[in-house]
């Protein structure tokens, strides 16, 4: 392999791993983000469906055994549709915050690893290797995330509980006499 060959396969297997970052990374991020959202909106608008089906029959059905539990119902569905409103708004934002900080960060090594490469390729001689060796073990650390501590996001597992819980008090609204 001539040093023009190798030169030209460096920077094109640096471009590639760019472009392969960058897509596989976005892909999995999106779509994990469009999972979460869609989960809470399904909430918010089943709650929303369920409140506008129930107001209207609420006063003179004969379904309804306890009004009192089913305007807790209704309330705690409200509050679904509040928490998750706020809660949407509060992902997206993080959730761009994280978008550009990990693009900064990727872009950020990709930059110091095309220094590096034609750093080494102005100085192709063992000791240039070795240091090429050297400063993309480095470059690659940095990439690494460090160890974080995973806290659990409850909210969407609060939405869910007071869904459930809106449901129960519906129900039992047909059935107990309160």
């Amino acid at each position: 392999m001539t040093e023009d060959d190798f030169v030209s396969s460096l920077l094109e297997n640096h471009d590639k791993l760019r472009q392969c970052l960058n897509d596989s990374y976005e892909k999995s991020l999106m779509d994990n983000i469009k999972q979460q959202r869609n989960l809470v909106s399904s909430f918010i608008t089943i709650s929303a469906a369920i409140i506008g089906l129930t107001i209207p029959v609420m006063g003179n059905s004969q379904l309804v055994q306890s009004r009192l539990l089913l305007s807790g119902g209704l309330a705690e569905l409200l509050i679904v549709i509040l928490y998750g409103f706020w809660y949407l708004r509060t992902i997206i934002q993080r959730d761009n915050n994280q978008l550009v900080l990990a693009f900064d960060q990727m872009s950020n090594y990709l930059d110091r690893k095309h220094a590096a490469d034609l750093k080494y390729i102005k100085n192709m001689t063992k000791k240039g290797s070795e240091e090429w060796e050297r400063e993309n073990d480095s470059i690659a650390s940095d990439l690494l995330p460090s160890p974080i501590n995973l806290v659990k996001d409850w909210a969407v597992d609060i939405i869910y509980f007071a869904f459930f819980i809106a449901l129960v008090l519906i129900i039992l609204s047909m059935i107990l006499r309160v």
